[in-house]
């Protein structure tokens, strides 16, 4: 009878500790923001943060597909990458990775699906729009499937539509180095390698000392935290509020049957910052891409939920701020300060 008391005792204070880190993960925070960034005419996509400066792509390219503001003054300073040099289409930015060889900082651009511009940063602060690329590399030609693309300490990491992992780890020369990590369980064991890779595709964050990737599902509320080693990566933990599921028309298009995921990440030293875009329902906003779920980098909890004023398309954290990218009536960046 005593061991029994014993168990149940047990078992009743993990049922407390169960309910307390629920009721923890569904206390909403709203936030309103402290600032804004007036962007200029445009079409923004994706925010970055470098040198105290925020880098804002933009797909309409009037002036540039990089807009540059400066984070001491919220003000708008040049912008850079002209459409001529990029050789843009139907494609677009998708990401900017910021780092150093041989002390030269640089600037890489990543076309979406297509190619890797690169930049001196010191020649686009003094020539701006003017300024021309180091060099260029045709991603597609050797890689026809990929997605995602980012810069890590030794090399590069990408997503491709290819059986053996969800990431490809490369070499500064783009070589192929190892496939890595893995796809979510497939609803149906009949659908295809392809279709099932690219609805695994989303959103992948490195920590700025290029130690972790978070990689964030868009069509399932799914976020992974690998460790990035010298030449593989380890998964840490993974969040999952409810498993990928999704019906295929064909081989390379699919309908996702639950609400949206993660569409955007940040970190800070201690936490990952995410943005969460559930489904509006009977065309009301309700939390529509509002909330940021913040995840304690090391145990992957959940440790703070915030509630925007509006429905945003990407974040960035830096310095203690919250860079918003909103569309509401105008493109503009709200900035929340977040206590950590």
């Amino acid at each position: 009878m005593k061991e029994i008391g014993i168990v149940g005792l047990l078992l009743g204070l993990l049922a407390l500790v169960s309910c307390q880190h629920e009721q923890q993960v569904t206390d909403i925070q709203e936030i309103v923001p402290s600032d804004s960034i007036e962007l200029e005419i445009g079409r923004q996509n994706n925010l970055f943060v470098y040198d105290d400066k925020l880098f804002v792509t933009d797909t309409k390219l009037m002036d540039g597909a990089i807009q540059v503001y400066d984070l001491n003054t919220n003000q708008f300073l040049f912008s850079f990458a002209n459409e001529m040099d990029l050789y843009i289409d139907t494609n677009q930015v998708s990401h900017l990775d910021f780092y150093e060889v041989n002390g030269e900082e640089r600037v890489d651009i990543y076309v979406f699906n297509r190619k890797i511009v690169t930049y001196n940063y010191e020649a686009i602060l003094q020539e701006k729009y003017k300024a021309k690329p180091l060099m260029e590399r045709n991603v597609h030609e050797k890689f026809p499937h990929f997605g995602l693309f980012s810069k890590t300490k030794n090399g590069y990491i990408i997503t491709e539509a290819h059986p053996e992992g969800k990431f490809l780890l490369l070499s500064d020369s783009l070589e192929l180095l190892k496939h890595a990590g893995n796809y979510r369980p497939k609803p149906d064991e009949s659908y295809g390698d392809v279709v099932h890779a690219l609805a695994n595709w989303g959103y992948i964050s490195l920590s700025p000392d290029k130690r972790y990737l978070a990689d964030c599902l868009t069509m399932a509320p799914i976020i992974t935290l690998y460790e990035l080693t010298e030449n593989d990566m380890v998964k840490r933990w993974e969040y999952v509020e409810e498993e990928l599921n999704y019906v295929p028309f064909d081989e390379n298009n699919y309908m996702p049957n639950i609400k949206d995921g993660y569409v955007s990440a940040s970190f800070s030293e201690r936490y990952l910052y995410a943005l969460y875009g559930d489904e509006p329902e009977d065309d009301e906003i309700g939390h529509y891409r509002r909330e940021v779920h913040v995840f304690d980098i090391l145990t992957g909890e959940i440790v703070k939920q915030y509630l925007l004023n509006r429905p945003s398309k990407d974040i960035v954290w830096h310095r203690g701020w919250l860079y918003v990218l909103t569309y509401e009536h105008s493109p503009i960046v709200q900035i929340y300060k977040l206590e950590e």
